[in-house]
């Protein structure tokens, strides 16, 4: 699953680390405040495609805690946008390839930062705890949706 088109991943693709870390954190502030207004056709490419910056940091430099932390929360927070829009399938292979993802880099990884990447691979997929995680990085919204009541009301309209 990928977000960015062929185009923008080459504009990316150009920017240092930092200004990759700046996009990111951009990214998720706007998909935040699309959330917020309950846009979620709006707030899931910018989620999605700091989910992308994410991957890319990740084969760029030496794996580090950031990017890592990075990973799960656009994870996180793409798989918790496709809840709301009904789209269970997709929600979970986000958080499994966000999981599978951050699982073959841990033996890359020094012992503190395997530690928290273990816990970031935790909190995909533990849903009752992911409002915390995200909010204790992020200034963004996040609700869990009522996906059974919401599937029952689309099925009766």
């Amino acid at each position: 699953m990928e977000f960015l088109c062929t185009s923008h991943l080459e504009q990316v693709t150009r920017l240092s680390d930092d200004q990759l870390s700046q996009t990111w954190l951009h990214w998720m502030v706007e998909s935040g405040v699309q959330y917020e207004c309950g846009n979620w056709r709006r707030a899931l490419p910018f989620a999605g495609s700091a989910f992308d910056l994410a991957r890319l940091r990740l084969e760029r430099t030496p794996p580090c805690l950031e990017p890592i932390t990075q990973l799960a929360l656009a994870g996180i927070y793409s798989a918790n946008i496709f809840d709301h829009l009904c789209l269970l399938p997709e929600a979970s292979h986000i958080r499994r390839l966000a999981s599978e993802y951050l699982a073959e880099l841990q033996h890359k990884l020094t012992i503190p930062i395997r530690a928290e990447c273990s816990t970031c691979r935790r909190y995909l997929h533990d849903l009752d705890r992911q409002r915390y995680y995200v909010q204790h990085f992020l200034n963004i919204p996040f609700e869990r949706p009522h996906v059974a009541e919401r599937l029952a009301h689309l099925q009766i309209h």
